[in-house]
């Protein structure tokens, strides 16, 4: 039922997000990310192309979800949580060129369908095969 539930409610934030305020969610989080990053390799007099952030965005985005999984703090799990559902925006990113075959309205169910599997997925990886308890260090 949690799970049935988290699906739902990922899915309505995500296409509600999306359906009232277009690509909002993915030029905030992308520029803040892009932005962010190309500041810090400009102080350091490097130049970085869009293909270098996006991979520096699915790591922090593997990290994260390492770190949710490593995580038994209730609070700081669902910070996770969240920060894994905006850092999931990299999704539309990876999608922009096939998503764009489609209608305003099957895009934008297509990419929360897809964020919201991948969250319900990454919850449930936790929850069943207790990879947190493999992670662990002792």
């Amino acid at each position: 039922m949690k799970e049935f539930v988290l699906f739902i409610v990922s899915f309505l934030l995500y296409f509600s997000i999306e359906a009232i305020l277009p690509g909002a969610l993915f030029y905030i989080v992308g520029g803040g990310i892009g932005a962010s990053l190309l500041e810090f390799f400009k102080m350091l007099g490097l130049t970085i192309s869009g293909y270098y952030i996006l991979v520096i965005w699915i790591t922090m985005l593997v990290f994260t979800i390492l770190a949710y999984f490593k995580c038994s703090n209730k609070y700081l799990t669902c910070f996770l949580m969240v920060f894994i559902a905006v850092l999931l925006t990299v999704v539309e990113f990876i999608l922009l060129e096939w998503s764009n075959k489609f209608g305003q309205f099957e895009r934008i169910v297509i990419i929360a369908m897809i964020k919201s599997s991948v969250l319900l997925l990454i919850f449930k990886c936790k929850e069943q095969l207790e990879i947190g308890e493999l992670l662990k260090i002792n």
